[in-house]
């Protein structure tokens, strides 16, 4: 499937950043990381992005969407770290916003990242559940070949 993966743009390149594209550079970068911060962090979410130890287990959002899910979820589960995957800028942005006015300070975080390419952004072991809701791009039938 590796044909289907879009290509994301990076932040610092867009010629007219969104004002979602410069919450994630600006108010939201302690929480919120673009497609070159998220590379720093392999092996060391717990140290460096939750400041948890070793054994503060990790999930993962693959298409957070509005957020919904993801803002109840590290609410109600703040002895769990989650991280959420989003590639449009304004979900991304609604999710972490979402999340932090109900009270996930400490233990959420999201990514604009292709979920597709995940395997580069964690050591074997690291993350403990994984949830999928439709994440963008859906490959199509047609794109199957590919």
């Amino acid at each position: 499937m590796k044909g289907c993966r879009a290509k994301l743009t990076k932040t610092e390149d867009l010629p007219v950043p969104n004002i979602y594209a410069q919450m994630l550079l600006g108010e939201y970068s302690h929480k919120a990381f673009d497609q070159e911060r998220v590379l720093d962090f392999k092996g060391k979410w717990h140290n460096e992005v939750f400041k948890k130890p070793k054994d503060f287990p990790l999930d993962v959002e693959i298409g957070t969407g509005n957020g919904y899910h993801f803002a109840d979820r590290s609410s109600k589960h703040q002895d769990r770290g989650l991280i959420g995957f989003e590639v449009k800028y304004k979900p991304l942005i609604q999710t972490i916003r979402r999340a932090l006015k109900a009270g996930a300070e400490d233990n959420a975080c999201i990514c604009r990242y292709n979920a597709g390419d995940l395997i580069d952004l964690f050591e074997p072991g690291e993350i403990e559940n994984i949830y999928i809701h439709h994440p963008d791009p859906w490959p199509r039938k047609k794109h199957w070949k590919h």
